[in-house]
């Protein structure tokens, strides 16, 4: 999902923001690191690459609707045809 060096900037701009944020450790950092790993990945937040794939799938998808949708007038315009050169 999110990448090691998003979430280890953002847990160190994190800790430089608390007050004595130097006498953490590392192993205060890491475990702020896990929490927000952890945090992110229950929001189920998507990449830039992750996003841009889904919306280049979807503008496929939607192109395809649109062409069904043109198929389905031109066979109903054919099939409104062949009935009313039936009908007398």
């Amino acid at each position: 999902m999110l990448d090691k060096q998003f979430l280890d900037s953002l847990s160190n701009k994190i800790a430089r923001l608390i007050p004595r944020s130097s006498e953490m450790g590392e192993d205060a950092r890491a475990a702020l690191r896990g929490l927000l790993q952890k945090s992110f990945s229950e929001l189920n937040i998507l990449t830039r690459d992750e996003f841009d794939s889904r919306a280049r799938s979807l503008e496929r998808a939607e192109q395809r609707v649109a062409e069904l949708e043109q198929e389905i007038a031109a066979l109903e315009l054919r099939l409104n045809d062949a009935l009313s050169e039936k009908t007398p």
